[in-house]
């Protein structure tokens, strides 16, 4: 909104996009809007989308792209990369600590309700570096018979999705899960939080339906919970995705400064524990 006008793209009739712009940088007006993220999340990657189709007419637009890259650990400032796996390591540690209870207890659960595997092994796509995209075996505990895929092929999961066994069901709620992904975390595959990891079988056509889709892992570590994964949920289709990249994004570029990164993390995983306790997962 430059002065108090909203201004029509040339050419378009009928906008289908409004694009909003004003005299500060765009570089600030992303940081800024990445630190108001429960408000922001949703305006922020439309903004993107929008300075990909009208960058002439917003003032300050350059290389969107380029900013989201400078955004990641290691583009921005060094301290929070060395914060954010360090971290990662000591929660991964101590989270393994204390679900080594757990952990019989769930297994014997799994092996009761269901003929099959305890631990569920399934290939994801890891961070996107200049030179390649790293692919890795994400664990977790099964939660779906052992035969869901074999006519389907991969498929999102679906609500009350009949493939899913009942101490599944309890586990997905609660989502305990995702604790063997503390391994993952330990080895450097994955971070305690990030964007969600998605399966190769998906990953191209999501890029080619959904702008920046790819650049939202660039030089960033999956998570197991994340800014995207508390604000909605699992994926259910296309949509939830598209909505989801955009949460993912405020995330990379608020770990521009070590501020609004503890502030992010911190406000995620409080979050992160409602929706276990609350048994509010899908």
């Amino acid at each position: 909104i430059a002065g108090d006008r909203l201004h029509r793209p040339a050419g378009e009739p009928e906008p289908h996009r409004v694009v909003l712009g004003n005299d500060h940088p765009l570089e600030r007006l992303l940081n800024e809007g990445a630190v108001l993220f429960l408000a922001g999340a949703q305006l922020l990657f439309g903004l993107l989308q929008s300075i990909e189709l009208f960058a002439p007419q917003v003032p300050g637009a350059g290389d969107v792209a380029g900013l989201l890259g400078q955004a990641r650990p290691g583009g921005a400032h060094w301290a929070v990369a060395a914060g954010k796996r360090g971290f990662d390591i000591a929660g991964a540690l101590l989270g393994l600590a204390a679900g080594s209870v757990l952990f019989p207890l769930i297994a014997l659960a799994i092996k009761l309700d269901s003929p099959g595997p305890v631990l569920f092994r399934q290939l994801r796509i890891g961070r996107s570096l200049p030179d390649r995209v790293e692919l890795f075996w994400m664990i977790k505990f099964r939660t779906m018979r052992q035969d869901a895929e074999k006519v389907t092929g991969a498929v999102w999961a679906q609500k009350e999705d009949p493939r899913i066994t009942r101490v599944g069901r309890f586990m997905r709620k609660t989502r305990l899960d995702e604790l063997p992904q503390l391994w993952n975390v330990l080895r450097g595959d994955m971070s305690l939080i990030g964007p969600r990891p998605e399966r190769p079988g998906f990953y191209q056509k999501l890029e080619r339906a959904i702008p920046y889709f790819a650049e939202r892992t660039y030089g960033l570590r999956p998570g197991i919970t994340g800014l995207a994964q508390v604000c909605q949920g699992y994926d259910r289709d296309i949509e939830d995705v598209r909505s989801k990249v955009s949460y993912d994004h405020a995330y990379a570029i608020a770990l521009s400064r070590p501020g609004a990164w503890m502030a992010m993390d911190g406000e995620i995983l409080w979050r992160t524990a409602g929706v276990m306790v609350g048994m509010r997962g899908q």
